[in-house]
C-alpha cells in the first residue's frame, strides 16, 4: 500500500496472500504509484521499510527522480561494514549514535547508508539465587 504521508490519501495498492512481492512485482506496483501522481507533483520523497530493500525498487525510484530512505536488510557482510564504522552522536534524532559510509549491496552500486544505533535497555535476567544480573552490552542484536 502507498499512501501520501502528509494527508495519508491512498495512492495505490493491492491484497497479497502474506507473501513478500518480487523485486518485480514491487516496481510495477510503483509504476502505478508514480501513474497516479497528479502532474502538479514538483517533487517525490519516498520512505519504504526493509520488505522493499532490493535492487529493483532503487532503480524504479531513481528512473523517476524520487528520493528514497529505505531500511536495509541486515545481511552479515553489512553487518561487518556497520562494525569497522565510526559512529557518532545523532543529534537530529532519538538515536544514541549514528554513522555514514557508501555501501554496494552486492550488484548494485553504492550508496549512501546512515545507520543509527540505539543503546539496548537491559533485560533483567536472574541467576540460580534468583539475583538480577545485568545483560552484557552490545551494539548490535547479531551473534
Amino acid at each position: 500500500m502507498t499512501l501520501v504521508a502528509e494527508t495519508l490519501e491512498y495512492l495505490s495498492g493491492e491484497l497479497r496472500k502474506g507473501e513478500r512481492p518480487s523485486g518485480q512485482q514491487i516496481a510495477a506496483h510503483l509504476e502505478g504509484v508514480f501513474a497516479a501522481l497528479p502532474a502538479g507533483v514538483e517533487r517525490c520523497y519516498a520512505r519504504a521499510d526493509s520488505g522493499m530493500y532490493c535492487h529493483e525498487t532503487v532503480e524504479t525510484y531513481e528512473q523517476h527522480g524520487c528520493r528514497l530512505v529505505v531500511a536495509a536488510q541486515k545481511t552479515p557482510r553489512l553487518v561487518e561494514e556497520l562494525q569497522d564504522a565510526r559512529g557518532t552522536g545523532s543529534p537530529r534524532t532519538d538515536a544514541d549514535g549514528q554513522c555514514e559510509f557508501r555501501y554496494p549491496p552486492d550488484g548494485w552500486g553504492a550508496y549512501r547508508l546512515v545507520a543509527l544505533r540505539y543503546v539496548k535497555k537491559p533485560k533483567p535476567k536472574k541467576n540460580r539465587k534468583g539475583v538480577v544480573e545485568p545483560e552484557p552490552y552490545q551494539w548490535f542484536d547479531t551473534p
